[in-house]
């Protein structure tokens, strides 16, 4: 018996009370009966309300409730009210499912000791929109369920549990770095005006704003919205958990003067607003409304192409007909159909199929929310075989029909059905109510009949906010006046003149006789075409429309590829359409005629078709738009080549076969670790090494070796740390970052790549492994103390967006020295390949986050190398993002991935749009390569000095004085290398290579050479070449007073008047140190003509070396004119400033002497 249940039970039952009562499972039933009563006095009586007409209480910390309890609804007028007691806990109501009719209402209200509040923590709520959890931090929760009697379709489900408090979590939000302004907004509602008043925004903008709703929905009304169109940007993502949702944005890249559609976020915690603008043109910004409820207040929003439509959002299946009496459809239809299952699993189960073939389709799209997802459940389908069953695990399904205006068919029919989303690993529900039982072992307890004790005369006068409207019970069979979307009233003769406006057409290839006109269309163009264009090369590049822009309303033009008796292919560069509204779709040419089975049925929205490929003679594109919204259109490549034996696999060949399937982060087992247990079995195999401090067989990698093995190898060098790569040893310590194309045009194939993508991941993955990193894991923001040569890696994946792996996964989206956390990285971005447009704006905010995030640490050189195949549709925006990287001292590379071995205009106008991003100079900066020559190219040859990029990123920091770099003798030049002990010159290369004194490991065999040219240094364990006395190569004549420290024997017997008493230091740096074995032939010298003005004159006698002036703590006293000469017949001489000073009237200058040195009146600067 309940605790509040009085103990007299009357004689006769009330009218008011139910004739059915909820059923009651709780999820954990006693057992036994205890022996004895708990000293604890019981929760004293809970006063109800008056209002309550039947009452129930839960007898058990937990449990479910179903009401009513069997399958009818409630029938009589009054309120119900169960109690959930949890005094001094948590008390928490999860909803499972939810239905009132029209007129009765649920509200909930906090208990307060013995009593309920007058606050509703559940305003009242009626309609099939399942509510949030409701929850109390007090002493349980009342619910009330308020019925007018008139129907009986009131029901809901819902878990009822007690918890110990838990704190509230702090707002942990935070802007990302990149944004310069940020503003935060809260509450129910809102107006937000950005610039304030009547002004205009600025240059070089990022301001970001959050509006923050838990547990609701934001909606943002624009008011007004002006910014200079393709250049200053509004988006929007939702808060999810308190982070950014990038990967699915609500509101993408918006610029113009239109007002965008309202963005509504579903069931999150709010939305991230920002604003980008660039360096030029200013508008007036935008104004908004902005409101916070909940998540069930406002309804669906249909596409606009949708002429009709019909909701079915009554009870859990239903069957749906159409047309639903009977007959066939009409031509030109638009009509979209709703099946509403908030957060359930909704299911089409197909009956009747028949529609034209390739000309009237059915699309399914899932809902979420009040909003429909982009990507396709169903694609387009048309004839008479049955689709799949559909089914989407999120709010609902919109179903999509649209025919032509010819020949019509009977329609489709199918059954519809809401059901719970199975928990992961568990059956289906096969019988509705199963998932709820209790385990067979618990007891199950029903409620008793609820005791009423008090009829109100009236209901409650609370109102609901809105009233649900009414459902369509069939849809309407009326034919719309209006043309539907995507067709014209009836098909126009193809016209004769040719069209003034075509499409740009950039091939590859010119054909031998080119024609004078556009040519005549052949029999193979349809009547459907408005316009015609016909192409004739075996490659070539299709933009439509030409040039900046959208395209037509109310278009059908065609595109036939002719490839007589071979493939065609077409390679999708860009894709921007109307989504639903503007179709792109593809048939194949055979002879003169079109073939009736489309290879890329009619494609709408922004992703990319998949490559479209016939093996007939040519391609017929069709595209066709309606009379509301236009795009930018679309971009591909063409080819014509020879037909392949068989079909080509639809999944692209694996670039490492092993590799493509491994679960992310997993290392192989090690192949000379598994192979050779022992010692000479292992030696022998090229592949492998003995490793003597492990005792085991490993890989005969650099980074495997000792310091003596590593000298004795070819291709390694020993940077007086550890063994590195020797292509890698004249790198500084590195941060480097790779930005990496993941759009997708980049699945297309590149040179012998089946997809780019995959191809770019695994060539970064075999330059991984031989480049050395730091060890330091990602988790380590500023750890460890590297070496020259070292890296720390980053990856950021961009398209619309842009992913980084996420926290206590791989690197964590963070900079890492470690092997596996980066390979990890690497698995999971080829598992994610995004496939959409391409945008790097989000991706260089990433980059510089994940630089801002790891602290930069000593001298290490900050590297942002950039991946793609094609253009930047954001180019225009990146300034800031551009500024923020430089700011940190980021140096940015470009590389543009072309797929043939020629240029094509998309290769060109990706550089176009990239180059502007790199780094100053940017010529120096950018690469155009193939992708089989990322390798050699870029990877391989980052650290040469003689390359373009090396000279950037080591030689440049070589003469700041900061690389403090060991680096291998291929990079001296001869005079260098005379002065390194590991190095010889080899005069049949002329290149610097190793001595063979470096490769003995002990004092006996380096000082046993045979040759005696190698000695032991004992305090560095290293075996050196003999070193020399070195010998001058030349004497200066003249000398000043004061003998530096490489003095000539002679000295003058006069010294001129005007010496100055103390003359400069000389300290060459190094010495030769051998006398060459044969003395040149050619002929020093001759004499130098020092200018007549020189008071003291001074030459250098070696090839490099250092110059204090004056030698002495004091500076010049004496006036005239000291002369320096530094000679480098026919090689470049240079001067590197160390420190400057001189007082007024003093001056220093400098002048070449190619033949004779510049008259006197050039000695002083007329400013000095």
């Amino acid at each position: 018996i309940p605790t509040a249940v009085p103990t007299a039970i009357p004689t006769a039952i009330p009218t008011a009370v139910p004739t059915q009562v909820p059923t009651v499972v709780p999820t954990a039933v006693p057992t036994a009966i205890p022996t004895a009563i708990p000293t604890a006095a019981p929760p004293p009586a809970f006063d109800f309300p008056s209002r309550c007409s039947t009452i129930w209480e839960a007898n058990t910390g937990s449990g479910n409730l179903k009401y009513p309890a069997g399958s009818g609804g409630n029938s009589n007028p009054g309120t119900a009210c169960f109690l959930f007691r949890c005094p001094g806990k948590m008390a928490k109501l999860t909803w499972r499912r939810f239905n009132t009719e029209d007129g009765d209402f649920v509200s909930a209200f906090p208990v307060i000791g013995n009593a309920a509040g007058s606050t509703a923590v559940l305003p009242p709520h009626s309609g099939s929109c399942v509510p949030f959890d409701t929850v109390v931090e007090q002493d349980g929760i009342l619910l009330e369920v308020t019925s007018d009697g008139n129907l009986t379709g009131t029901e809901f489900d819902l878990d009822w549990g007690c918890k110990e408090h838990q704190p509230c979590p702090a707002n942990t939000f935070s802007f990302p770095s990149s944004c310069r302004s940020r503003t935060t907004l809260s509450g129910e509602s809102g107006s937000l005006d950005y610039p304030a008043g009547s002004s205009y925004h600025s240059n070089y903008e990022n301001a970001c704003f959050v509006f923050q709703c838990p547990r609701g929905q934001v909606t943002l009304k624009w008011k007004i919205f002006d910014t200079e169109r393709n250049y200053d940007f509004v988006y929007a993502y939702p808060l999810i958990d308190d982070t950014v949702g990038w990967s699915v944005p609500v509101l993408n890249r918006y610029s113009g003067s239109t007002l965008p559609p309202d963005t509504v976020t579903s069931q999150t915690d709010g939305i991230f607003l920002r604003f980008t603008s660039d360096g030029s043109v200013v508008r007036k910004g935008f104004q908004l409304d902005w409101t916070c409820s909940s998540h069930c207040s406002s309804g669906f929003e249909f596409p606009s192409f949708c002429k009709k439509f019909s909701t079915f959002d009554s009870g859990s299946s239903g069957n749906l007909r159409y047309p639903d009496q009977g007959g066939n459809y009409t031509p030109s239809e638009s009509a979209c159909f709703l099946i509403s299952c908030p957060g359930k699993r909704a299911t089409l189960k197909w009956k009747g199929f028949d529609t034209e073939r390739g000309w009237d389709f059915v699309s399914a799209f899932p809902v979420i929310g009040n909003l429909t997802d982009s990507t396709t459940v169903l694609p387009p389908h048309s004839g008479s075989e049955l689709p799949p069953d559909t089914v989407v695990d999120q709010d609902g399904i919109l179903l999509v029909f649209s025919s032509d205006w010819a020949s019509t068919n009977t329609g489709f029919e199918l059954d519809w059905s809401c059901q719970p989303v199975p928990v992961d690993g568990a059956p289906e529900d096969k019988s509705p109510g199963e998932y709820d039982q209790v385990p067979e072992e618990a007891e199950v307890t029903h409620m008793p009949t609820p005791l009423p004790t008090a009829v109100p005369t009236s209901v409650p006068t609370v109102s609901p906010t809105a009233i649900p409207t009414a459902v369509p019970t069939a849809v309407p069979t009326a034919v719309p006046t209006a043309v539907p979307a995507g067709q014209s009233a009836s098909p126009t003769a193809i016209p004769t003149a040719v069209p003034t406006s075509v499409p740009t057409v950039s091939p590859t290839a010119i054909p031998t006789a080119v024609p004078t006109a556009v040519p005549t269309p052949s029999p193979v163009s349809p009547s459907m075409c408005q316009k015609i264009y016909h192409f004739y090369t075996s490659t070539g590049t299709l933009n439509h429309p030409s040039g900046i822009g959208s395209y037509d309303h109310d278009e059908s033009a065609c595109f036939v590829f002719n490839c007589p008796g071979e493939r065609a292919t077409l390679m999708w560069r860009k894709f921007d359409t109307e989504w639903g509204g503007d179709f792109v779709s593809a048939f194949p040419v055979i002879g003169n005629s079109v073939g009736s089975t489309a290879v890329l049925p009619p494609h709408s929205g922004s992703a990319l078709p998949p490559d479209t490929v016939v093996d007939q003679d040519g391609i017929l594109l069709h595209f066709t738009s309606d009379s509301s919204v236009a795009r930018t259109g679309f971009e591909l490549d063409w080819t014509c080549g020879p037909q392949a034996d068989e079909a080509p696999s639809e999944t692209p060949e694996d670039e490492s076969p092993g590799e493509y399937d491994q679960v992310p982060g997993e290392v192989e087992e090690d192949y000379c670790q598994s192979t050779y247990p022992t010692m000479d079995p292992c030696n022998a195999d090229g592949q492998c090494m003995w490793d003597s401090t492990g005792n085991e067989c490993v890989s005969k990698i650099c980074s495997n070796m000792t310091k003596c093995a590593c000298k004795q190898a070819t291709g390694c060098f020993w940077n007086g740390v550890k063994c590195v790569d020797k292509k890698f040893g004249g790198c500084p310590v590195m941060d480097i970052i790779l930005l990496i194309d993941g759009s997708g045009s980049m699945s297309s194939s590149f040179g012998s790549h089946s997809h780019g993508f995959y191809g770019l991941i695994e060539t970064i993955r075999s330059w991984v492994t031989t480049v050395s990193l730091t060890g330091e894991p990602a988790s380590s923001a500023a750890a460890g103390s590297p070496v020259s040569g070292e890296v720390r890696l980053g990856i950021v994946q961009f398209s619309t967006s842009a992913i980084v792996t996420s926290s206590g996964l791989g690197t964590g989206g963070r900079l890492s020295g470690r092997l596996s956390e980066i390979d990890y990285d690497l698995s999971w971005h080829r598992s994610r390949f995004m496939g959409r447009l391409t945008y790097i704006r989000t991706g260089l905010e990433m980059a510089g986050d994940m630089f801002d995030r790891t602290h930069q640490v000593g001298s290490r050189k900050r590297i942002l190398i950039i991946f793609t195949d094609g253009v930047l549709h954001d180019s225009n925006s990146l300034g800031p993002a551009k500024q923020v990287l430089e700011k940190e001292q980021v140096q940015i590379f470009g590389v543009v991935l072309r797929r043939f071995s020629h240029h094509t205009s998309t290769d060109i106008n990706a550089e176009r749009t990239l180059k502007p991003v790199t780094s100053d100079p940017q010529d120096d900066h950018l690469k155009n390569l193939q992708m089989d020559e990322l390798r050699t190219k870029v990877f391989d040859d980052i650290c040469n000095p003689n390359g373009v990029w090396g000279y950037q990123i080591v030689t440049k920091l070589e003469q700041t004085g900061q690389s403090g770099l060991q680096v291998p003798c291929h990079r001296f030049n001869w005079y260098e290398c005379a002065q390194e002990g590991g190095c010889v010159w080899d005069t049949v290369s002329t290149v610097c290579v190793d001595s063979p004194c470096t490769t003995y490991c002990d004092e006996m065999s380096c000082n046993s050479d045979s040759m005696n040219t190698c000695l032991w240094d004992s305090v560095a364990g290293d075996c050196w070449k003999v070193m020399p006395t070195p010998v001058p190569t030349a004497v200066p004549t003249a000398i000043p007073t004061a003998i530096p420290t490489a003095v000539p024997t002679a000295i003058p017997t006069a010294i001129p008047t005007a010496v100055p008493t103390q003359v400069p230091t000389v300290v060459p740096t190094a010495v030769p140190t051998a006398i060459p074995t044969a003395i040149p032939t050619a002929a020093p010298p001759p004499a130098f003509d020092f200018p007549s003005r020189c008071s003291t004159i001074w030459e250098a006698n070696t090839g490099s070396g250092n110059l204090k002036y004056p030698a002495g703590s004091g500076g010049n006293s004496n006036p005239g004119t000291a002369c320096f000469l530094f000679r480098c017949p026919g090689k470049m001489a240079k001067l590197t400033w160390r420190r400057f000073n001189t007082e007024d009237g003093d001056f220093v200058s400098a002048f070449p002497c190619p033949n004779t040195c510049p008259p006197c009146s050039s000695i002083v600067p007329k400013n000095p």
